[in-house]
Formats: C-alpha cells, structure tokens, sequence
C-alpha cells in the first residue's frame, strides 16, 4: 500500500498531521479542536450517555466506557485503510492506461464527491456473491442502528422536557407515546431534508457532518467542563453561554457554507478550519458562561431554579460522588487498573493521531517531513511529565486539606516524596 501511493504521488496519504497555516487537516486542530468534538460525543450526547445509564452500577459504567474506548481504536483501520485500497486501484488503473484494474478506471475516486463511494465500491467490486450481501447487510443493520438511537434521544429529551414540562404537564402516557411518534417523523423529515445539503458540499460526507458538530459542540462541552470544575457556575450562566455559543457556531457555519476560501485565507473568520475554530467557540462560551453566572450570583431574579431543584440536583451529585467512593473502597484493583487503563487508551489514541508522520507539503505529494516514531516518543513522553505531575499536585492538595481541616495527615510524605522523584526523572 505505502508503494503504490509514493508511486503515484500520494505517499502523503500516510500522514495525518498538515501545516497550522493550510485549510485542510492543521495538526493544532487535529490534536486541539477535535478533542473538544470528541468530548461532546462521548460524554455530552445522549445516545452515549443512554447507555451508560442503563449499567447496573458504577463499576459496570466504567468499565463498559473503557471496554467503548479500546474498541474505537480499530475504525481507522477499518475504515482508513479500505479507503486508501481503493483509491490505490483507481490510480493504478489511470496511471497504466486500464491495463491494471481496469474496472476501476471510471470511478474518479480523486474527485471528493465520489471518494464517498470508496468503500461501497471496494465491496462491489472485490467480494464474491456472498460475502458481498453480507456486507451490504451489515452497513444497514448499523445504519438502522445510529439512527434508532439518535430518533429515540430526540423524541424523548422533547416529550420528558419540553412538552411535559411546559406544554401539557398532565399529560397521559398515551399522549406522551403519540407525541413521541410525531416528533420521530418530524426529525426523520429534517434528516432527509438535510441530505441534499450533504451531496451537494464539496468536501464530501464525513467533513461536512464534522463541520456542523464541530460548530455545535463546543457550547456545550465549554458548560459541562465548567459544570465539573468550577462551583459557582449555575443554570443562568450556562443558558447564557450555550445561546452565546449556538448562536456564534451557527452564524459561523453560514458565513463559512458561503464563503470561498484560499490557501492564504486560513485564518480568516470565513475561512478557518473548523477544528480551530472550535477553540474560538469553546473559549468564548467559557468566558460568557463564567460572567453571566456571576452576575446571576447578584441578580437572584435572574436564578430560574427553585431552592428544592438545586437542592435535588445537589443530592444527584453527592450520591454519584459517593457511589464512585464507594466503587473505589469496594473495589481498590478495579480502579487502579480502571486509572492504569485509561492513561494506556489516552496514550494509544494518541500515538494514533501522530504515529503517521508530518509532512509540511501534501499538495506536492511528500513524503513525512517529520517521522511519526519521533513524534510518538516525544508525545508519550510529555504525556507521562503531564500524569505524573497530575498525581503530585493530586497528593499535595489531599496533604494540604487535611492540615488545613485540623486532621492528623496521613503517611503519603514518603509517597510525595517518591512522585515528586518520579516527575524529575522524566
């Protein structure tokens, strides 16, 4: 495969990371801006979050998110690679007249609009009968399977928390169940509707749904990382901050839909890559989220929340925080291995994404500038200088609240001592 694409000028196709000042794929936004995407599907969307409510317990939810998380290892293997195949056909056949594969010769995978093709095409043309049905079944079935959940999310966040809530609050089950339906085929209209939106974009199917995420994400991961880390964030702050983040992520991607873009326009408002972007609408919902609850703390008519709502919401957190205590008391090796676990994803995933190389002209079809060995070790390495730091400041704040609270501390001076050791060393 890494032959036949440097003989036909493609060798860059192996790398994933680009130049910070080019339109396509900047490695600041790749290793940046799409975590910020990541986080919102992940830990944000409720056809996620579904799932992991539906665990019998804690210790099953973790370890059904790092089980998910190992899995997800495997598409760019799954799907990148059969990618390349059939892009190598093409252009084997066009650069040997058709003598070589010459069913592939009127595909014009080069084209972005039917580079979408790829892998239906690889399936077509190279499985025999059975396994070719087998296939195609399969694409369906999980089809079938993104969408059910996606039109379940829709219908009930509407039905539990729109219509119940401020429509009809008495409501029959009956009535729930119909409104459900109604607003079932209303999304599955919008979805068709939006699909010649989709054919017609010139950067093809995968970048034009991650366009749209990654102009919405942003708002709501911003909330819900503040939620996590900062205290006095409220509701009034975070309705704030999710229109201020909606509506800048939605006026962008108009703007950037209609907007023609250079090589020289990368950091234009029209033209930035959208993972950078992303930044921009994460930052700024950050900042408005952060004002607006405080000025909420001195405006109490602008707290729509009632005493006993977040005094609800406060024992939904302490019994989360409790049941992960527990879970961690219980069962001291599930969440050492669940710690171990995660710093190995976090650091595969990470290899993944700079593994293949830097090259800094793609357009001219070069090789990796800078080689993806390099780049793992060095990544894996500040990877570990960030963990083990993350463990002593961990270690210092517990030492520190316990002399502050008056309590005897406890023996981890020695345990201090031996990260702090650790830290140097690397």
């Amino acid at each position: 495969l890494t032959s036949t694409l440097d003989r036909n000028g493609l060798a860059y196709f192996m790398t994933t990371l680009r130049p910070a000042d080019r339109p396509g794929h900047p490695w600041t936004g790749l290793l940046l801006g799409q975590p910020i995407a990541s986080v919102w599907y992940w830990c944000v969307d409720q056809t996620i979050v579904q799932r992991v409510l539906s665990a019998k317990n804690i210790v099953h939810a973790q370890g059904g998110c790092a089980l998910a998380g190992y899995l997800k290892i495997l598409p760019p293997f799954l799907m990148l690679i059969p990618g390349m195949i059939a892009r190598c056909f093409f252009e084997e056949c066009q650069r040997t007249g058709g003598l070589d594969f010459p069913e592939w010769c009127e595909t014009n995978l080069s084209d972005s609009q039917a580079a979408n093709k790829a892998y239906p095409l690889l399936i077509m043309k190279t499985f025999p009968d059975g396994l070719r049905g087998l296939m195609i079944v399969s694409m369906v079935l999980a089809m079938m399977s993104s969408l059910d959940s996606v039109f379940n999310c829709v219908s009930t966040i509407f039905t539990n928390d729109i219509y119940v809530r401020f429509l009809d609050p008495g409501a029959s089950p009956s009535k729930q169940v119909w409104v459900g339906r109604l607003v079932t085929v209303i999304a599955a209209g919008c979805g068709m509707a939006w699909l010649p939106m989709i054919a017609g974009d010139a950067d093809g199917l995968y970048l034009a749904t991650q366009s749209v995420m990654t102009h919405m994400s942003p708002a709501l991961v911003a909330v819900f990382f503040l939620g996590l880390v900062w205290p006095r964030a409220n509701g009034s702050g975070a309705l704030v901050g999710m229109l201020v983040g909606f509506g800048f992520g939605a006026s962008r991607w108009v703007v950037n839909s209609q907007a023609e873009c250079g090589e020289q326009d990368w950091a234009s408002f029209s033209c930035m890559d959208f993972n950078h972007m992303a930044l921009v609408i994460f930052v700024l919902t950050l900042a408005t989220t952060v004002v607006a609850s405080l000025l909420a703390e001195r405006m109490p008519m602008l707290q729509p929340q009632s005493e006993a709502a977040c005094e609800a919401v406060g024992h939904i957190g302490t019994a989360t925080e409790n049941s992960r205590l527990e879970a961690a008391v219980a069962q001291p090796m599930h969440s050492q291995m669940l710690q171990v676990s995660g710093i190995f994803l976090l650091a595969v995933m990470l290899v993944l994404c700079v593994g293949f190389g830097y090259t800094d002209d793609p357009t001219r079809g070069s090789h990796a500038t800078i080689s993806g060995g390099i780049l793992s070790i060095a990544c894996i390495g500040a990877l570990a200088v960030v963990a083990n730091i993350g463990m002593l400041l961990v270690a210092l704040r517990k030492a520190w609240l316990q002399r502050a609270s008056g309590k005897a501390p406890e023996p981890i001076d020695r345990a201090v001592e031996e990260q702090v050791a650790v830290t140097v060393a690397l």
